[in-house]
């Protein structure tokens, strides 16, 4: 149906030790491992933004990765997936 490596980022070395906040390079890893080409979430917000916003953009995500970490709290829209299935034009010939 589908190969699962595509849905699964390489993974980033973790940090020495797990109780130690998300790092800035973390974010920024992060930050380019977001799949393009896909469609914005509920915020309206595409992959493409974050990855073109440079450095203040990685540092938002950043402050927000520090949050959700100091909080121990996903944001509840992060807890929702949509899909749409799309029905394709087949030409029969």
């Amino acid at each position: 149906m589908y190969d699962s490596s595509e849905i699964i980022p390489p993974q980033m070395p973790p940090n020495e030790e797990d109780d130690l906040p998300p790092l800035k390079s973390e974010a920024e890893w992060a930050t380019r491992q977001l799949p393009s080409r896909k469609s914005a979430g509920v915020d309206n917000i595409y992959a493409e933004m974050i990855q073109v916003s440079g450095d203040p953009g990685v540092e938002l995500y950043h402050k927000l990765c520090l949050k959700i970490w100091e909080t121990e709290q996903w944001p509840e829209e992060w807890r929702i997936s949509v899909f749409f299935i799309e029905e394709q034009n087949r030409c029969h010939q």
